[in-house]
């Protein structure tokens, strides 16, 4: 990809990419709820493509095991969370620290299919766009 998509393209090219395979816990995952599991490898692609840093929250009450939900703080300082709609309207998040390292290597292959599956749809959109 020749350019770096915008916000818009890059969310259009999640959700088009979203599916059980590229979900943190791919058994929560349906086509009802596509964002369902993938707020982190969400995070992640969003930061490979616009920088910024991962942010994490854990539930509130929480819950046994205690869940988690992630997303981004783009570097010009603004929140980007494209996957909040997995979760109750009204749902308290407390911000916690995760070693990114501990994450990754539960769902670090989620994410890089994730990261494969939209940069193959940018391309096309690229390659699409320049033809016009």
């Amino acid at each position: 990809m020749s350019h770096r998509p915008t916000l818009e393209e890059l969310q259009s090219a999640l959700r088009a990419s979203w599916c059980a395979e590229t979900a943190h816990t791919p058994h929560t995952w349906s086509s009802a709820n596509p964002s369902a599991g993938q707020c982190w490898t969400t995070a992640y692609v969003v930061r490979h493509f616009l920088g910024g840093e991962l942010l994490y929250a854990e539930l509130i009450p929480q819950s046994e095991p205690v869940e988690r939900h992630a997303w981004n703080r783009l570097p010009d300082g603004n929140e980007v969370d494209l996957t909040r709609e997995q979760l109750p309207k009204h749902q308290a998040l407390r911000q916690c620290d995760i070693p990114e390292a501990i994450v990754a290597a539960v769902s670090g292959a989620q994410a890089q299919r994730l990261l494969e599956r939209v940069s193959r749809l940018l391309d096309r959109s690229a390659v699409v766009n320049n033809d016009g």
